[in-house]
């Protein structure tokens, strides 16, 4: 079973394992559920334990300031709130049989553990408080820890990092000098798993180190624009020998997650390639969607991005 693997089961390769078929979808759901009720429901009537029996067996939740229900964060405060709407909504997923995932990000390893000020002066709870939230209050089943970390960081010092939003020039110095990705994300992997059995995604959105399979259920390899991961030679080359992800086919394809973002909204069918080409790249999980993530893909009435998920998930 994916979720609930121990570390000892986490790190190591094995032989090549051809990925037959997608786990499912994982929804990055970053839309209130009081704002966005029919999308929720959306959701939860495609869960494998509803009367569909369907496809949709993660969903990432955050909230309105990246992470866990708080107030808007201030120069010398940032409250957690307990949201009622964000329980009775986990409730309905568990009762879909949806694994929920409470968003974390991390700035590649630059985002300090504990209470700070970012780069824009606002405090700043830090990594392991939102974590403690989100399973404290909410009961979630893991956390989607976001702004990964890429190719050549596991055992070598971080890089610094340009927060998103911020201006040209503006970077964020890991939180040690010459702290690697092993040393940051270990100690957050073990808070997860180790207090609160928990499963990681980690989403560096791009290749990575084989080294953190260690640290992670399942990775997001791939968050791209449709038209770059259909024809761009440089994702392609990513899954080929040599590549920053040639080492993927020595782990299940139920470790891994793609992101595919710019489905034309009035071609649903494209998704159809997108997923035929993830399961050639030895993907797992999917999403593919022409709206973001604030909003479900379009749903009109006969094909659609939406329809062409389910769809697609429930027959490759």
């Amino acid at each position: 079973m994916l979720l609930g693997m121990g570390m000892a089961l986490l790190g190591g390769s094995a032989a090549p394992v051809k990925a037959a078929s997608l786990a499912g979808i994982a929804v990055p759901a970053y839309f209130s559920p009081l704002g966005d009720p029919s999308d929720w429901s959306s959701i939860t009537a495609w869960g494998p334990s509803s009367p569909n029996a369907g496809p949709v067996k993660i969903v990432i939740m955050d909230a309105a300031y990246n992470g866990p229900p708080t107030n808007a964060p201030t120069a010398t405060s940032c409250t957690y709130i307990t949201d009622t709407s964000y329980i009775n909504e986990i409730t309905a997923c568990h009762a879909a049989g949806i694994k929920v995932y409470g968003y974390v990000h991390c700035m590649a390893g630059c985002r300090p553990y504990g209470v700070n000020t970012t780069w824009n002066g606002l405090y700043d709870n830090g990594v392991y408080a939102d974590i403690n939230n989100w399973f404290n209050v909410y009961h979630v089943d893991g956390i989607f820890l976001d702004e990964g970390p890429g190719v050549g960081t596991w055992s070598a010092a971080l890089p610094k990092f340009h927060p998103w939003g911020s201006p040209t020039g503006t970077y964020v110095n890991p939180i040690s000098k010459n702290i690697t990705g092993s040393g940051y994300y270990t100690p957050v992997y073990n808070l997860i798993w180790g207090s609160h059995s928990g499963a990681v995604i980690l989403n560096p959105g791009g290749p990575t180190d084989s080294g953190y399979m260690n640290v992670a259920n399942i990775i997001c390899v791939m968050e791209e624009d449709y038209s770059d991961y259909m024809t761009n030679s440089w994702v392609a080359a990513q899954f080929q020998s040599g590549g920053g992800l040639s080492w993927v086919g020595q782990y299940p394809s139920s470790r891994f997650m793609h992101i595919i973002n710019g489905i034309p909204y009035d071609a649903p069918l494209d998704v159809d390639s997108a997923v035929s080409l993830a399961i050639s790249r030895h993907d797992g999980y999917i999403y593919c969607t022409d709206e973001g993530y604030n909003t479900l893909p379009s749903q009109v009435s006969g094909s659609s991005v939406w329809g062409e998920n389910i769809w697609d998930a429930g027959h490759y």
